[in-house]
């Protein structure tokens, strides 16, 4: 029988599926009329309902025709995306559509389409997705680039399919459209406050806007209006001369025969802290970037206390050596220059950031490097490594500043550290455009975005340790606008620019040495927002407030109400250890009212920390935030006799509600970008099958077939020996052989 070689064959049939994600506009802008020369009176919520599960005229809707085909996840989104179940049945969407944007005014009162796609992005593996159809009016009220956003669904050939509801006929109105400014800057600082300005059927007509400051006057310009369909931005700059809460408000006077005027007027406001940045430059001898650096910010920004450290600075014969003058957090505000390292570790705390250059080990010290680990790790500080040729990171090996490095640490291999690459571009990952330290990248606004020119050094051996997040590659080729992505191991190949948590702080690594190059052609204003901007990253989570051994800080400084504000605080004793097992309070007031006590406990992921959190502030205003409890008392009598409380003011601000309600008109123009980036279609109300054309594959049923052959597998082979094993012995017994 084996030697005919037998077979076994098997057939089973299983379905391949193929997923269509469904999502629904649910702010409140749906809830106003479609204004449809058919019908006015209708809704935009109930035009999508009637497309998506069906009317008494026309039994079938959306959903039917697509669940034949394919498995269908329906999303409705406002401020964020929320996943709807749908009846496997019929199907019908359990719950009235726009249920959940009537239970929640914040979430449905900002329309994020760019978000909802990340969430099905997360939600559904990209090798099922057939695509996505969006049901919207088109209104869209955050700042992300769409278009970057979906650079993933376009890579993969995945079509976002827009039905665009409502009437997209302008009206006779004007209106402050957005206004875009920080939420806190610096005393000394200027701020720049940009308001997005649109009127419609006013063509020829001029137009007065105005910035206030609480109720005075700041600045007034006015616009001519050319066009039916104008817009314009209009930029104030304003110096706040205090320090605290400032209510700026952008209004627009009115015009003729406007359709409302309650979009005429934006506020926003604005925290002015008065702290300044306390920064730490060292390097070892005076780089280009060191230069720069330090120019930039000696007197360049008020903002940041500067203290420059040149551990081998040039020297002209015969001229004798300057007397050591250490770095220090007390010296004047333009003394900034020094010729040696802070003199104990408590100098050393008194600093927020540290940016350390090219500078050898054996420059720091045991001491020191034993310090830099702890003010990163224990005091909640931040670092800021620039690689150099000669020991900035290499040398590190096998010293305490190894482990706070975000990069390995791999065998050594080389002592001086030569560029992989001749040239090559400075590329940010999606993860860094989105990040504040490099949100000058991720600016939609910005045309053309900023580019350095082309980098000529970069060290070869920087591979980030797990959960380091890289922000920025070497790319071979010139950055082109919408270029894909490199694949994660590319990143981590090629990564120059990344960071991570180390204990209480952060550290951030650039793997190159020439940011100076941001200034080619243009001065110095890029090259300050770059490093203004990882400043100021740097320090947003620090403990801004109290004393060396009583400190606290905030999250932010300004708060919308609902928001949560987090309170943290580190207590040492007389030895500088943390102190954690003492009952501590963190107590909101607002003027001469206690509003809010909470306890403060310790912090699960950072040693000796304490934290609390304060929900839903509901009142707009000025409050402070300020340590109590009988620990926080001794350890201030012990320290200073001066200082009896420690704490921090911070401004909330009412929620940025009735936007959607202003959107009386429907906007074509986001889902036309997200169609042209991935190859979809936009239609509306009147045609909503074409929507569901251009999808990608059909879910299917597929029958696989095995054979398996039986002469040649070991368990037969082993049978048909044991069958001539046998009649081999019943032979031999039996006397035949």
């Amino acid at each position: 029988v084996l030697l005919l070689e037998p077979t076994l064959t098997h057939e089973e049939e299983h379905q391949e599926d193929r997923t269509v994600a469904v999502l629904l506009d649910a702010s409140a802008s749906m809830t106003l009329p479609a204004r449809l020369v058919s019908d006015r009176s209708r809704t935009r919520e109930q035009i999508a309902r009637e497309l998506l599960t069906g009317t008494a005229e026309t039994s079938n809707g959306l959903l039917q025709e697509l669940v034949r085909d394919y498995e269908v996840r329906f999303y409705e989104f406002g401020a964020s995306a929320r996943e709807r179940l749908l009846d496997p049945t019929l199907p019908e969407i359990r719950g009235t559509v726009g249920e959940t944007a009537r239970t929640s005014s914040v979430w449905a009162e900002q329309t994020r389409m760019v978000d909802a796609l990340r969430q099905v992005r997360s939600d559904v593996p990209l090798e099922k997705l057939s695509g996505v159809i969006l049901l919207t009016d088109g209104r869209d009220h955050s700042e992300t680039n769409p278009e970057q956003e979906c650079s993933s669904l376009a890579d993969r050939h995945i079509p976002v399919n827009s039905i665009v509801i409502g009437s997209r006929d302008s009206l006779r109105d004007a209106a402050v459209a957005h206004v875009q400014a920080p939420s806190q800057i610096y005393h000394g600082d200027s701020v720049s406050i940009r308001a997005a300005i649109r009127a419609d059927q006013y063509s020829g007509d001029t137009a007065v806007v105005r910035l206030f400051d609480a109720e005075t006057l700041i600045e007034e310009q006015t616009i001519s209006i050319a066009g039916d369909c104008f817009q314009q931005t209009v930029t104030f700059l304003h110096q706040p001369e205090d320090a605290g809460l400032h209510e700026y408000r952008v209004e627009l006077g009115e015009l003729p025969g406007e359709e409302t005027t309650e979009n005429n007027s934006m506020r926003r406001p604005i925290w002015v802290s008065q702290d300044h940045i306390r920064v730490l430059l060292v390097d070892e001898r005076p780089r280009w970037e060191f230069r720069y650096l330090r120019n930039l910010f000696a007197g360049r920004d008020r903002t940041v206390f500067l203290q420059s450290v040149l551990l081998k600075s040039d020297r002209l014969a015969g001229v004798p050596d300057p007397p050591v003058m250490h770095a220090s957090a007390q010296r004047a505000f333009d003394d900034c220059d020094a010729h040696a390292l802070p003199r104990n570790e408590a100098e050393w705390s008194k600093f927020d950031l540290i940016i350390l250059g090219d500078v050898a080990p054996r420059q720091l010290g045991a001491d020191g490097l034993r310090i830099l680990e702890r003010f990163v790790k224990d005091r909640g500080g931040s670092l800021v490594v620039i690689a150099g040729q000669n020991h900035m990171p290499h040398a590190y090996r096998g010293t305490p500043l190894a482990d706070v490095l975000p990069v390995r640490m791999h065998p050594p291999g080389f002592t001086t550290a030569h560029s992989p690459d001749q040239s090559f571009s400075f590329m940010p990952t999606q993860e860094g455009a989105a990040q504040s330290t490099l949100l000058l990248w991720g600016d939609a606004t910005r045309n053309p975005p900023p580019s350095f020119s082309q980098l000529t050094w970069r060290h070869p051996d920087c591979e980030p340790k797990a959960g380091a997040s890289v922000l920025a590659v070497a790319t071979r080729t010139p950055t082109q606008p919408h270029a894909t992505e490199p694949a994660p191991l590319e990143q981590r190949r090629d990564a120059l620019m990344l960071w991570h948590r180390f204990g209480a702080g952060k550290v951030l690594q650039l793997n190159f040495d020439e940011t100076w190059r941001l200034r080619y052609g243009i001065g110095d204003r890029l090259h300050h927002e770059f490093w203004g901007r990882i400043i100021r990253w740097s320090v947003n989570e620090r403990l801004s407030a109290g004393t060396d051994r009583v400190r606290m800080g905030t999250d932010r400084t300004m708060y919308q109400t609902g928001d949560t504000l987090v309170v943290q605080a580190r207590l040492l004793d007389q030895e500088r250890n943390p102190v954690i097992d003492e009952p501590v309070q963190a107590v909101v007031r607002q003027g001469d009212e206690v509003v809010r006590t909470v306890e403060l406990s310790p912090h699960p992921d950072s040693e000796g920390l304490l934290q609390g959190e304060i929900p839903e502030l509901k009142t707009p205003g000025k409050y402070r935030v300020e340590l109590t409890g009988a620990v926080v008392d001794r350890l201030l009598a012990e320290e200073t006799q001066s200082i009896k409380t420690v704490g921090v003011d911070v401004g909330v601000e009412a929620a940025s509600l009735g936007h959607e309600a202003m959107d009386l008109v429907a906007d074509d123009l986001i889902p036309l970008q997200l169609a042209d980036r991935t190859g979809g279609i936009v239609t509306d109300q009147d045609d909503p099958q074409s929507a569901l054309t251009g999808l990608g594959p059909k879910s299917k049923w597929t029958r696989e077939r095995w054979t398996v052959p039986l002469w040649n597998l070991w368990p037969v082979i082993g049978v048909f020996l044991s069958g001539l094993s046998l009649e081999w012995v019943f032979r031999r017994w039996t006397g035949r052989v």
